[in-house]
């Protein structure tokens, strides 16, 4: 078992007693089992307000889309966690739905008040409409993550918003 598999337990058990009522969401190399010694752990919590404050130990790195970015190395592994309130999350999927693709495989490891799940079906069902969209979604992550582990030396992956605008002149969200 990968130390990131180990990990997840206990981000788990961190996030149940912070106090913050969350769903979280495995995401990234350890949901669909290609991690490496030094990938990191990927997670998207869904919920309540004020995660930020609770987890002292993580650092937010990045606010972006409604979806606050936190991380720590606590464990040894970077721990990162996209986080929404219920709130953000509504604007989003009001807004912006097709931004929500990185959620969509995701696996349920933590839900008390099941807000987390109620979300996840909205967005599956969001995309399931919409092949066209998650086989652009599927081909831009397949190109990332090929990046990530070193299969191609240039890799020609154009920035989130041109992807996006793409998306929004071909009709495609």
């Amino acid at each position: 078992m990968s130390r990131q598999r180990e990990l997840i337990p206990l981000v788990v058990g961190r996030i149940a007693e912070c106090g913050v009522a969350v769903g979280l969401i495995l995401a990234g190399s350890a949901r669909y089992g290609y991690e490496v010694l030094d990938s990191d752990l990927d997670f998207f919590a869904i919920g309540g307000r004020g995660l930020e404050a609770a987890l002292d130990e993580f650092t937010l790195v990045s606010e972006k889309n409604e979806c606050n970015v936190l991380q720590t190395q606590r464990w040894g592994v970077v721990v990162s966690i996209g986080y929404w309130s219920a709130e953000g999350m509504e604007r989003i999927l009001a807004r912006r739905p097709y931004m929500l693709y990185p959620v969509l495989d995701g696996d349920l490891v933590y839900d008390p008040t099941g807000t987390a799940a109620g979300f996840l079906g909205r967005i599956r069902r969001y995309f399931q409409g919409r092949p066209h969209l998650i086989r652009a979604w599927a081909h831009q992550m397949q190109e990332r993550r090929r990046f990530k582990i070193g299969e191609i030396t240039c890799l020609e992956f154009p920035e989130w918003s041109d992807f996006l605008r793409h998306l929004e002149e071909t009709g495609q969200v």
